[in-house]
């Protein structure tokens, strides 16, 4: 596992504590088997104990093209993408004045969110939300439903 692999790894810990805090009562799938046929999603939450919205994040370490990120999340069927990644080295961590363009759809609603994983002093990581993500269109309800018969969460509340 290269040092990228396990920082992504290690940060959909930090990513899912941010979406807990972020949501109501989600449920949490790590490496989840969603919309895309053979292509696992980092982390997918269902918003409201699993009736409710699908959020659906892509987690990135290292030198990475952002538009190659959003490209795949175009393509997963969800209300709300998330991508999270970490800083560039040596760039501080905070909000912009305004969400890049290729956040954006060309010809649609919604926007990609962005989550910035950080490293503590304590080498834990932590997430904060950069951009907060704007509902796409979409009712994935008979999707949503169909998964959980098949599939146990990560990380539930009950």
């Amino acid at each position: 596992m290269t040092r990228y692999e396990r920082l992504e790894k290690r940060a959909r810990d930090a990513v899912a504590e941010r979406l807990i805090r972020h949501l109501q009562v989600p449920q949490i799938y790590f490496e989840a088997g969603w919309g895309v046929e053979g292509k696992q999603i980092d982390i997918l939450a269902i918003d409201k104990a699993g009736a409710g919205d699908v959020h659906v994040v892509e987690i990135k370490a290292g030198i990475l093209n952002p538009r190659t990120i959003v490209k795949r999340l175009m393509s997963i069927p969800a209300q709300f993408r998330w991508m999270a990644v970490f800083p560039k080295h040596g760039q501080k961590a905070g909000p912009a004045a305004k969400a890049p363009s290729y956040l954006y759809p060309i010809e649609d609603m919604g926007r990609i969110g962005v989550i910035e994983v950080v490293k503590m002093a304590d080498d834990s990581l932590g997430a904060n939300i950069r951009f907060k993500a704007e509902r796409f269109r979409g009712n994935y309800s008979q999707e949503v439903d169909e998964f959980a018969k098949k599939h146990r969460p990560d990380i539930e509340f009950r």
